[in-house]
């Protein structure tokens, strides 16, 4: 993914003006983020010196758009930005978190002389300013964000007139935040064009009502109710995603945060200012009283804290937005938060954790104490590809043992699997690679079997090592083709419209081909859209297929693609029309063409069924990946999930770690295997419609297969690839399959997140990697029992219920409680090491005392000795030998060995 700027990342927050602009071309060095405080902060490369006051407002403006407790943004500049003006905005930035030096830098200069940047005080202070390590934080604060290193040194000046100072003109690379009524760095509203409410309308005397409440989360207890400011609340409060300038006085509920509460000037009134979000929507909230009046508020109001607010909304000149001026304050307490009521509980058998690497942001040890809440008697746990996760799964579940609850761990990982088993060539045929062969391609509305057409069919005759016949038509896919596709393949709606329809042309393709075995450059696509096509048309698709790219990867290696054009570059072959359906299938069959000379003199093929041997043994780090679950059953599975995830690691790791099927059919002992997300392999064959018998296959693989709310897939939906329905009946062949062959069909969330409300900080993690979708977050949040079953309430609620609830116990009881970090010390085992250190020991101490030791000295030395080999250290300490011996006889420097005794306790 490429780097990221700020207002990418914050895109629900578009402020104008200028230092829009500037943010624009920010680079994120480091984002670090607090799920459980709701804070981020970023550290952010700028190209421009940015006032410490705009950065601040811009701050303030993205933490509220995002329901922040606070939003942190650390400028880094080039040190070259850096000259005597640049120190003042340090100094505004040193005044927020150090109160004593306001007052001492006004009327002051600076300069920089050599390696020190000497400060003209005119009034004096500079004792003071270096008791208070003024000096040091100024220094600390230009090495940090400009990279350069100053000695500050204060001057005092004496109290005399002198020229302006140079801060009050300021250099033209600091964006200064401007007038306090209207900073450049946001777009001023002219006042004919300001918002304003109409002259006629007054303030109602009962608050608008809106049929849509709060979330059903948000509810509260009337009971719970405690008026902190103005007067007891009555009426009904409305979604702030309901409140306009023209909404007049309102009732809101919500959570608040980014609270802040500061004296005026004359220091007798509190200004507070406090936001709320019922996660529809959010608003600032502000009060201005008189301190007595005002400390019930800010004892009450704290981040987090619920309120009900009735007050009037107006627009803030200084804020530059709409807030709500209140005039009556109640904290109350939520009607609880969300709980599992149903009799008999779910299992979650698909969950990430925070060790999801930069896709998960809840810790584990929440999910475990939630779902024992909830009283689920079993949770899984499915990083990406890692275990970082169990000890903190384990220790949370032993904490709960020390309370007298228990559940049930489920260890495992969703994993990155790689068929590196799957066949190049599909079918019996055994034509001997001279013989005959039909290479072809195809051209389509869209990727979806099911849901889209073939506009072009192109092909050609192979015979004898050479091309002797071709075959193109246009095909009419009697439906509108998509621009998108228009601009890839040049095919449009005029060229197709008195083409044959799809039945007739495929018949005319199969009399071409004949019984002869077809070669597709993705066969999976091509041979999988004939099928699907051909069941429509009730046309019988005998033919075997050959995959052509497991063979350009096991001949060429050394590419790092294997797309049509790129293998014929590869080849040296002459440029064609690629994405046309007829140029592509006569250059596959050129390329074919040379593919089979290399199948036969480096890997000894004779006929097709020898391909699939021949190119055995491909690079799985070339191989697409699909997601796949293992879940540990017993010991046996834990060890070979380590093992697996090693491998995974160490010897399969491209971008994300590999477990390429043969090594999990080597090591599946004790694991139980799920079919995933939409993702997975499964998924993926049902979606691409692939033949029934080729599903069986696939779903075969599996112990159990994996089915998820609609909402987990409504990308699909928005990328016009399927719509609700089908996806329910995506989810029906699977249940289908599964009771086909036996099988568990379960219910998993994929679950990323706690809480639906906590997705705006995946929004932000997504955003951060590129992701172009990253605001249309699934609801992939850990659901309760009764919120899954409505998911699934389109199957029939005895389906559903199998689904939700039955199987997934199911598999839970089928499943050991392993520990994944076994009581106890092991320390490694080395022969002769208890001996050998003891020999080494006894002779040391004799150089340096004397044979026999005195008694003093043996004594001590035997103590010390018992106490290491007792305790498996003198198998370490051997190590460590032998380590520094190696070392030095490569010429490396190393540190004392150490000596005996307590030294050499001490050394370990």
């Amino acid at each position: 993914m490429s780097v990221r700027n700020i207002p990418q990342i914050f895109a629900r927050f578009e402020p104008k003006g200028e230092i829009a602009r500037i943010m624009s071309r920010t680079q994120i060095l480091d984002m670090a983020m607090s799920r459980e405080g709701r804070e981020i902060e970023i550290t952010a490369s700028f190209d421009t010196v940015v006032s410490y006051t705009a950065l601040q407002r811009y701050a303030a403006g993205a933490a509220k758009a995002y329901r922040l407790n606070s939003l942190k943004i650390f400028p880094r500049y080039d040190g070259a930005l850096f000259n005597e003006q640049s120190f003042f905005e340090i100094v505004e930035e040193l005044k927020k978190t150090v109160s004593t030096i306001n007052g001492f830098f006004k009327d002051s200069g600076c300069k920089i002389d050599g390696e020190a940047l000497k400060v003209s005080l005119k009034n004096g202070g500079a004792e003071i300013l270096k008791a208070t390590r003024c000096d040091s934080d100024i220094a600390r604060l230009v090495a940090e964000q400009y990279g350069l290193h100053f000695r500050v040194e204060f001057i005092e000046l004496e109290r005399a007139k002198r020229e302006a100072p140079p801060w009050e003109t300021m250099p033209q690379n600091i964006v200064e935040p401007g007038e306090r009524q209207a900073p450049p760095d946001y777009a001023p509203i002219k006042s004919e064009s300001r918002p304003q409410r109409p002259k006629e309308e007054k303030t109602p005397e009962k608050p608008k009502q809106y049929s849509a409440q709060p979330p059903q989360w948000l509810k509260y207890s009337a009971s719970s109710a405690v008026c902190v400011y103005g007067k007891e609340i009555r009426k009904i409060p409305q979604r702030l995603d309901g409140v306009s300038l023209e909404s007049g006085r309102v009732v809101v509920c919500g959570d608040v945060f980014a609270f802040e509460a500061r004296e005026t000037r004359d220091g007798t009134k509190y200004i507070i200012s406090f936001n709320i979000t019922d996660y529809t929507s959010s608003n600032t909230v502000k009060v201005i009283q008189d301190k007595k009046k005002a400390e019930p508020v800010i004892e009450a109001v704290k981040n987090g804290v619920t309120v009900l607010v009735n007050g009037d909304v107006s627009y803030d000149k200084y804020d530059r937005e709409i807030t709500i001026r209140a005039l009556d304050i109640s904290t109350v307490k939520k009607a609880g938060g969300r709980k599992d009521g149903a009799g008999e509980k779910r299992v979650e058998l698909h969950l990430h954790s925070t060790m999801s690497s930069m896709d998960a942001i809840t810790p584990v040890a929440e999910y475990v104490k939630r779902a024992a809440a909830w009283g689920h008697k079993a949770i899984a746990i499915t990083d990406h590809g890692v275990a970082q996760a169990f000890p903190d799964a384990m220790n949370a579940r032993e904490d709960l043992l020390k309370s007298g609850k228990d559940i049930k761990i489920i260890y495992g990982v969703e994993n990155y699997f790689v068929d590196d088993m799957a066949p190049t060539v599909i079918g019996e045929d055994d034509t001997p690679l001279d013989g005959e062969f039909i290479s072809f391609d195809l051209e389509t509305t869209g990727l979806s079997r099911d849901g889209d057409r073939i506009t072009e069919i192109g092909a050609v005759r192979i015979r004898e090592r050479k091309i002797v016949e071709e075959f193109d038509t246009f095909v009419n896919p009697q439906r509108h083709i998509p621009q998108n596709i228009t601009e890839l393949t040049g095919i449009t709606d005029d060229m197709v419209k008195d083409a044959p329809l799809e039945d007739a042309a495929l018949r005319m393709f199969f009399d071409f081909c004949g019984g002869l075995p077809l070669v597709a450059h993705n066969a999976q696509f091509d041979a999988g859209f004939t099928q699907a096509a051909a069941t429509r048309c009730g046309i019988e698709f005998k033919n075997t297929y050959i995959d052509s790219i497991p063979i350009c990867r096991a001949l060429y290696p050394e590419l790092k693609s294997y797309k049509l054009n790129v293998v014929a570059n590869h080849l040296q072959l002459p440029p064609f029309n690629h994405h046309r359906a007829c140029d592509d299938a006569r250059e596959l069959g050129e390329i074919f063409l040379i593919l089979l000379e290399g199948l036969e003199k480096e890997r000894g093929a004779k006929s097709v069924k020898d391909i699939n041997s021949a190119v055995s043994g491909a690079d799985v780090k070339k191989m697409r990946s699909y997601h796949q679950i293992l879940l540990v059953k017993n010991a046996v599975g834990l060890k070979n999930l380590y093992k697996l995830i090693s491998k995974s690691h160490l010897d399969y790791f491209y971008k994300k770690p590999r477990i390429p099927r043969s090594q999990l059919v080597q090591y599946r002992e004790g694991l139980l295997v799920g079919s995933a997300c939409e993702a997975g392999g499964f998924y993926q064959a049902v979606f691409d419609g692939k033949p029934e018998k080729e599903l069986r296959k696939i779903a075969s693989f599996y112990d159990f297969l994996e089915i998820q709310p609609l909402g987990n897939n409504e990308f699909l939906i928005r990328e016009g690839k399927a719509d609700e329905k089908r996806l329910q009946d995506i989810n029906r062949t699977i249940i289908r399959l599964a009771d086909e062959l036996n099988k568990p069909f379960v219910a998993t969330g994929d679950v990323h997140f706690i809480d639906e409300s906590d997705k705006i900080f995946r929004e932000i993690l997504m955003a951060g990697q590129g992701y172009t979708d990253a605001q249309n977050q699934p609801p992939l949040y850990f659901r309760t029992t009764d919120e899954m079953l409505r998911e699934f309430e389109y199957l029939g609620s005895d389906r559903a219920f199998e689904v939700v609830v039955t199987n997934p116990n199911k598999i839970a009881n089928m499943i050991e409680q392993v520990r994944p970090i076994p009581l106890g010390n092991y320390p490694p085992s080395l022969d002769g090491a208890d001996d050998e250190l003891q020999q080494i020991t006894w002779d040391y101490a004799k150089n340096i005392y004397g044979d026999p030791l005195p008694e003093i000295v043996q004594k001590r030395l035997q103590r010390e000795l018992d106490s290491i080999i007792k305790h498996g250290f003198a198998v370490l300490y051997m190590i460590a030998q032998k380590l520094v011996a190696k070392s030095e006889s490569d010429g490396y420097l190393v540190g004392s060995r150490g000596s005996v005794g307590s030294s050499f306790v001490a050394t370990m």
